[in-house]
Order: structure tokens, then sequence, then C-alpha cells
């Protein structure tokens, strides 16, 4: 099977949801919904501002662009680390090494706004998020050192064109790896 064509055709099946989702969007804006701003119940003013900033670069990075990076198969690394300047890339980790410390409900709130703008790339930062989680709850002092304030602004995200990532071994050492045509090289 051929990983690129699969990614490719799902990312385009995707797309096209989201144009069709955008129109039906539309539709209920014309009907008198509000679907282009957050939820105005259960949201206190911090989350009202994590879901403005979210939505706000979404709509401007992210959505003029989006289908060039799906058609050109491009990584936006630099809009990675223009999310990650405004605390999307350690949503829920401590603050000691450039955590954001808004949780899951702050990371639900902003990853549903970002993804109004690129779906592929926050889920690609939401699952960023959850590494970078991982090695700040599960890591010792030395790791949370060493990796959380390089994932906190996506500096390591430059490897990620050859999907790098970080892999744990069964001593809990944290190992940079990279997966060229699915082999994981550690």
């Amino acid at each position: 099977m051929n990983f690129g064509k699969l990614v490719s055709s799902s990312s385009r099946l995707l797309a096209s949801r989201a144009v069709n989702a955008r129109s039906s969007s539309l539709n209920l804006h014309a009907r008198g919904f509000k679907t282009d701003s957050a939820p105005l119940i259960g949201l206190d003013e911090d989350m009202q501002g994590v879901w403005d900033t979210a939505y706000s670069f979404a709509q401007n990075e992210m959505l003029p662009k989006a289908k060039e990076w799906d058609e050109k198969e491009i990584f936006p690394v630099e809009t990675m680390k223009a999310a990650a300047e405004l605390g999307f890339a350690a949503i829920y980790c401590k603050g000691d090494y450039g955590g954001s410390e808004l949780g899951r409900v702050g990371a639900a709130v902003a990853f549903e706004a970002l993804s109004t703008g690129c779906t592929s790339t926050t889920a690609y930062i939401s699952i960023h998020n959850m590494c970078n989680w991982m090695i700040d709850t599960f890591g010792n002092e030395d790791q949370r050192a060493h990796w959380v304030p390089q994932l906190s602004t996506m500096e390591v995200s430059d490897h990620c064109p050859s999907f790098g990532i970080l892999v744990f071994d069964p001593e809990s050492h944290i190992l940079p790896a990279t997966c060229r045509n699915l082999h994981l090289t550690v």
C-alpha cells in the first residue's frame, strides 16, 4: 500500500467534506445561526479569549493556505511555529518550561477554533500537544528541561516533513526518531 497516496486521498476527502461543511455553515449563517464565532453559552471570559485568539489565527494564518498545503503536500513549519508563539504547542503543559496550563477544556476550545482553518494542521497540533504533555507529565526533570521548551516552541517540528517523532524506550528514555516510508529509525 502506498502510504503517501492513502494520506493524500484521505486529505482530499476531508477537504471536500470541509468545503461541504463550510457550505452548510453558510446556509446556517444565512438562517440566523452564528457559526463563525465561539458559542456564547458555557465559555467564561478566559475561554472566550482562547477561542478568539485561536479562531483569528486559524482564519488569518491557516485557512488562506490550507488548500495549497494539501495540494502541494506542504508541512507548514513556519505556521506551526507561529501557533507555538501563541501558546498552542504546549496547551496543557506546566508553565515552568513554556506550557500554557490551559487544561483539557482550554485545549478543546483551542482545537475547535483552530480546526476552522485547517483540520489536518490542527490534528497535528493536537498530537504534538499530547506528546509534549506526556514528556511534561512522565519525563524526569532532565527530560522535561531538554524537550518541553523545544516542543513548546515547535523547534523540533523542523523534522516533521520526515515524520519526526519522539519515542519512549522501555526504560523511559526519550529518543528522537524518524519515520521514512513506514520504517522507524531510532
